[in-house]
């Protein structure tokens, strides 16, 4: 297991998560939500970007989806509870027990979305005849 592309998929991870934050953060405002639906929102952005790293780190090895890919989120979770952490400036609560298996699934599910995705030819899926 290369540990330097297990960090890289999860900073691609934490990056789309920043941008998926930033997007609910103006879909908030938009539409003037109240604080309580908030925490739904950062759960469902953490939980496409687990998905997101779970793909990216089994995208080149294609085996193993389920482990790697979970193996992605688990690297996030700490990161974005110290995160969150710091920004509320409070001890995490239940909130943040529920997120590490939020983030835990989807991101063994895009571990096996990479494992099994197929891989595509050129030719439009036609296999070429060989001349004899």
């Amino acid at each position: 297991m290369n540990i330097k592309h297990l960090f890289i998929s999860a900073g691609i991870g934490l990056g789309m998560l920043g941008l998926l934050l930033l997007a609910a953060a103006g879909i908030a405002l938009r539409l003037d939500l109240a604080s309580a639906h908030l925490r739904y929102l950062a759960f469902a952005a953490a939980a496409v970007a687990a998905l997101v790293a779970g793909y990216v780190h089994v995208r080149s090895r294609r085996t193993q989806g389920l482990l790697f890919g979970s193996l992605a989120a688990a690297v996030m979770y700490p990161i974005v509870l110290l995160i969150a952490v710091a920004v509320a400036r409070s001890a995490p609560g239940a909130a943040a027990l529920i997120l590490l298996p939020v983030m835990l699934l989807p991101g063994g599910t895009g571990g096996i979305a990479a494992a099994n995705r197929t891989v595509s030819t050129r030719s439009g899926g036609k296999k070429k005849r060989r001349r004899k």
